[in-house]
């Protein structure tokens, strides 16, 4: 594998593992069966899902290096059967590659953006103001809070690509043990030390719900993070104890 490529790979390994896989890049198969963002979305037939479901398993994908004459190389296993989808994760670690490009050659105090997920290199005083989308209303905000230093941030939910059957909503975020879309997440923003783990665990987390996802984002002092899930008759909000002074819920219209 090439430098960026093994990079990657063991970036999701390594989210995959502490999320007890949660987050898992080889759910490809069962993914490929709902065509999301086509015209031809719809749900699978079960028995489809149960045998694409036979080749998820990140732990079937091995990593070694080895030594070179000149440099390390890395080797990856990848069973037949298994294929793998860095979607999860790709785009954080783009933003962090093009974050650590600018700083060497000498920018500072930047964002990029690219649609949900930001790479911040910030050391000004002030703060950036993050604006976290409102799942159920194009164009408005469900709230926004303020971050001081440099960090990446990513917001995973079900409105991105989805249809709706019978009333109800079939989204793009899988369960990687069932093969179906999370029930009981609407959106999961994280903040984290990189672009590419705010990513993958944005991913990880909302897929876990609130309440594991809670414990998760509270066991790891490096982590912040905002979910908002369906209550009794509303969304709710969850929020980490370093966002809960900094957060501000904002009106439509707002």
């Amino acid at each position: 594998l090439d430098t960026l490529l093994s990079a990657i790979v063991k970036n999701s390994l390594k989210i995959a593992k502490e999320s007890e896989g949660k987050f898992d890049f080889t759910l490809w198969p069962v993914f490929r069966l709902w065509h999301f963002g086509t015209d031809s979305a719809a749900i699978p037939d079960s028995g489809k899902i149960d045998s694409a479901l036979q080749h998820v398993d990140y732990q079937n994908v091995k990593i070694d290096t080895l030594s070179g004459e000149r440099e390390n190389l890395t080797q990856l296993h990848v069973p037949s059967g298994v294929e793998l989808d860095f979607g999860g994760i790709s785009k954080g670690f783009a933003l962090e590659m093009a974050r650590k490009e600018l700083t060497k050659h000498g920018l500072r105090n930047f964002i990029i953006d690219a649609g949900g997920n930001l790479a911040i290199e910030w050391s000004k005083p002030d703060s950036v103001q993050i604006y976290v989308r409102h799942p159920r209303m194009e164009g408005e905000f469900w709230g926004q809070f303020p971050v001081y230093q440099s960090c990446g941030i990513a917001t995973s939910g079900d409105y991105h690509f989805y249809f709706l059957e019978d009333g109800k909503r079939y989204h793009h975020i899988l369960d990687p043990q069932t093969g179906y879309p999370v029930e009981k997440t609407a959106s999961c923003s994280i903040v984290a030390p990189t672009s590419t783990l705010a990513d993958g665990y944005s991913t990880a987390v909302f897929v876990m719900g609130m309440e594991r996802g809670s414990q998760f984002i509270e066991s790891r002092s490096e982590l912040e993070g905002l979910m908002i899930y369906p209550g009794n008759d509303s969304l709710q909000t969850y929020l980490s104890s370093g966002l809960q002074n900094r957060f501000k819920r904002m009106e439509v219209g707002e």
